[in-house]
């Protein structure tokens, strides 16, 4: 042991450690075994030249790996989109329900009742879209799994395709009868393919199998790019320091399927953002006048109009600002602001100019018998802090909705 380990105590914590978890068990005082079941089962996984797939069967046949990508990135767009408000084909009905559910979209006060199916984002649905994919459908399916009747169901199925390949043939018989049922919301979702009508096997995607032991965004392009540790920083936009440091042409060629984000905003309430993304690009319109968009560039301008719509549907002044800093363009984080202070003051003014009247809801008292009655309901209502307003000349008192109650059963008695 001392030949081969360097430092023996670590090496006693780690054994003890692999015992604890009945990994290994001792033969006798000297040597260490693998336990038989877990022995067993390693043989069985390095063994075996099959996915390690609990539904797999291989008479399902191969199915083409960049269509099914492009499914499951479709399915899921679809959803991202209709989001953003974009005019494209928007996702199943069940999706639409969701989404409200999650109160990441909603009916507008003030359209409700003309369109029922009509839905804008909402402040969390905002949040939602600045979330890295793997964050998205995290909470997506923690959400359907919430107000799943089987949610166990839900949750078995989801660890056991984080064993699957994606496209590895799987037969729809091996699952339970829930589980079926389950099946066709995940498609819905991007999760798996499979054709319609009859059909014995089904197809996991990528974005199903990586649900579990899924890898972040900058993970995900790190090994796509096949780039090395030093390269992750190009994507990494919480670092300042090592994104400013890069050449700008380099990080704008490095971004993911080139649909990076890098916004440039001037002085002027000139916004320039790079991108070749039309779902950045239908996210940008939510807070810019957009004026002209090219293939890889979309210019806009930062106005009171523009920034307040975007207040109308709960995105807020913090959102904003942090969206145009979090994907700031390499250039401006030699700046001293990522974005210029005149820009943030006046995104800040704009929604305080929505804020300085709140209203309350609550009841107004007037056309009192006599002086004498109103001077009563003015005194017991601010002797119990009832009162809210009042006007003695006009013989007129306003109480908070919480206090009609009282308030009403008070004069009832007092004033008959």
């Amino acid at each position: 042991m001392h030949g081969w380990v360097h430092k023996l105590s670590a090496h006693v914590k780690v054994v003890k450690k692999l015992q604890a978890l009945r990994i290994i068990v001792a033969k006798d005082k000297k040597r260490i075994m693998l336990h038989v079941h877990f022995r067993n089962c390693m043989r069985q996984i390095l063994a075996q030249d099959t996915s390690t797939c609990p539904w797999y069967n291989k008479k399902g046949g191969i199915v083409d790996q960049q269509q099914l990508e492009a499914f499951a990135q479709g399915r899921w767009d679809q959803l991202l989109y209709y989001i953003v408000g974009s005019k494209r084909k928007p996702p199943h009905q069940d999706i639409k329900n969701l989404l409200k559910k999650m109160s990441l979209m909603a009916n507008p006060y003030h359209r409700e009742g003309e369109l029922g199916d009509y839905a804008e984002i909402t402040n969390k649905g905002y949040d939602f879209m600045l979330r890295d994919q793997h964050a998205q459908i995290w909470m997506f399916l923690r959400h359907y799994t919430q107000n799943s009747e089987k949610p166990e169901e839900i949750l078995e199925m989801i660890f056991c395709m984080s064993y699957c390949n994606p496209g590895d043939p799987c037969e729809y018989r091996q699952l339970s009868e829930g589980q079926q049922a389950i099946l066709y919301d995940f498609k819905k979702f991007g999760l798996v393919y499979f054709e319609g009508g009859n059909f014995e096997f089904f197809y996991p995607t990528s974005l199903g199998t990586s649900i579990v032991f899924g890898q972040s965004k900058e993970q995900r392009m790190l090994k796509e790019a096949s780039l090395d540790s030093a390269q992750l920083s190009t994507f990494n936009l919480d670092s300042k320091t090592e994104r400013g440091n890069e050449d700008p042409e380099k990080a704008l060629n490095n971004s993911e399927n080139n649909s990076g984000l890098f916004v440039i905003v001037e002085t002027n309430f000139k916004c320039y953002v790079y991108t070749y993304s039309d779902l950045h690009k239908a996210m940008l319109s939510l807070f810019l006048e957009i004026e002209c968009v090219l293939p890889n560039m979309v210019i806009g301008s930062i106005t009171r109009d523009s920034v307040r719509n975007s207040f109308a549907k709960g995105i807020t002044s913090a959102q904003i600002i942090h969206f145009m800093e979090h994907n700031a363009h390499p250039l401006c984080r030699k700046r001293h602001k990522l974005v210029p202070d005149n820009i943030t003051d006046q995104i800040i003014l704009w929604e305080r100019e929505r804020n300085r009247v709140k209203p309350r809801r609550g009841n107004l008292y007037e056309d009192f018998k006599s002086e004498e009655h109103f001077m009563i309901a003015l005194q017991y209502a601010k002797k119990h802090h009832m009162l809210h307003w009042s006007s003695v000349e006009n013989q007129q008192l306003f109480v908070l909705a919480k206090d009609h109650s009282a308030m009403k059963e008070f004069l009832k008695n007092r004033m008959h």
